[in-house]
């Protein structure tokens, strides 16, 4: 899941137009909503039952956010990682549950993605000098 700034469009471009160092809020941002991305997939991944997938459902992180090599912004992936014991790759398993079985994951990003646009906002209103 990737966690973007959408629906933050006026955020966005404060932070474009401000020369001081906004880097901190909008990691801040970023690591406020892949904490809800990862919640809400391993919410989804409990829902649907997929108890033989215990090592894809604790494996879901996010990484730190940084900067994109295609765009001028900032990001955060959320995504279960690594292998089972088996060797099977957690993100196969979970593109094929998904995809095949039961849209665990399109669920998640639904009721995510409110939840992520909310919480970046409230960072932003405890920073934002234009109060």
């Amino acid at each position: 899941m990737r966690v973007t700034i959408d629906g933050l469009e006026d955020i966005y471009e404060v932070l474009r137009r401000t020369n001081e160092d906004m880097a901190e809020v909008v990691d801040e941002m970023l690591t406020t909503g892949g904490e809800i991305a990862n919640r809400e997939q391993q919410a989804s991944i409990d829902r649907y039952d997929h108890r033989r997938t215990r090592s894809m459902r604790n494996n879901v992180r996010f990484e730190e956010p940084r900067l994109s090599l295609y765009s001028s912004g900032r990001y955060v992936s959320s995504y279960s990682r690594g292998a089972d014991k088996f060797g099977t790759s957690n993100q196969k398993k979970a593109f094929i549950l998904n995809n095949k079985y039961s849209h665990w994951f399109d669920e998640a990003y639904e009721k995510a993605n409110p939840q992520i646009t909310a919480a970046m906002r409230r960072v932003w209103d405890e920073w934002n000098p234009d109060k």
